[in-house]
């Protein structure tokens, strides 16, 4: 990813770090956030997308195959996040996020590809569609607050689906030794639920400017199973009115999969980019 995104929000966030006005605290007022119950957050994502991914039979996986180079799927895509926070008590809080990304692409590939064992040869027309799903809940707690801001931990549950189909030509054996091409869909479809540990901070520069950090991580190896996952988000929002805010901010997610057993499948996945967030709070 281009480093202009990044260099842009340390560009905003020093500068509303080092501004004498925004980093003396207003009295007679409200932090948002920090004060307030309800908080619904509707982004647009921006995203960069890299993914690898492969899936066999016989605890034998096929090709590993760069799906945006090999199977023509796009590497940037606008996705929809919607997050959500209650807290029911001055120190906690609980969080819901959600989002899905649909892509499809088709291209004619210039290497063999093993799926779930079928074999694409060279120059097959090949078909995909890749539909990955996330959510999570999780449980916060403020270990420090202040009335600026707060910081603290968080645990809870995220839950990615990675579904993808592949339709094209194969090599198909006809059952006497030799082999015929044939229209084939192959497909794999796996539901990952992984625990997270989290940090957190939210700090008002002043009420109405609010920079928000989190980052989740996982790394567990389980018999067949390996999985690790690292999200972090960065935001700067400013509310222009009681209960409504605008925010731009930077997501990266990070996630690797990998199950050796009967019918085994590997992924990794990468998104990162700019997003932009309607904030309402209550």
């Amino acid at each position: 990813m281009k480093l202009l995104p990044y260099v842009l929000i340390l560009f905003v966030l020093l500068a509303a770090w080092m501004s004498p006005a925004l980093a003396e605290p207003q009295s007679g007022s409200e932090n948002r956030v920090i004060e307030d119950d309800w908080v619904i957050d509707i982004a647009g994502f921006l995203a960069e997308i890299k993914t690898d991914a492969g899936a066999g039979t016989g605890e034998v996986i096929g090709t590993v195959i760069r799906a945006e180079d090999t199977l023509g799927l796009d590497d940037h895509q606008t996705v929809l996040l919607l997050n959500g926070q209650y807290r029911f008590n001055p120190k906690h809080a609980l969080g819901v996020g959600l989002w899905s990304l649909n892509r499809s692409g088709t291209a004619l590939i210039d290497e063999q590809v093993e799926f779930e064992g079928v074999l694409y040869d060279v120059g097959a027309d090949l078909h995909t569609q890749f539909d990955t799903s996330w959510f999570r809940v999780d449980w916060r707690y403020s270990l420090m607050r202040t009335e600026q801001g707060e910081a603290g931990f968080s645990l809870g549950l995220s839950a990615y689906q990675f579904d993808i189909a592949l339709n094209g030509e194969a090599t198909v054996s006809d059952g006497m030794g030799g082999t015929f091409l044939q229209e084939v869909r192959a497909r794999q479809n796996v539901l990952a639920p992984v625990p997270t540990v989290g940090i957190f901070m939210n700090y008002a520069f002043r009420p109405a400017l609010v920079m928000r950090v989190h980052a989740d991580f996982f790394d567990l190896s389980l018999s067949d199973l390996e999985g690790k996952l690292v999200n972090t988000s960065i935001n700067l929002d400013w509310y222009f009115a009681r209960h409504v805010g605008l925010g731009i901010g930077l997501d990266i997610t990070d996630i690797s999969y990998q199950d050796t057993g009967t019918d085994p499948f590997i992924v990794d996945f990468r998104q990162s980019g700019l997003t932009g967030h309607l904030l309402l709070v209550f």
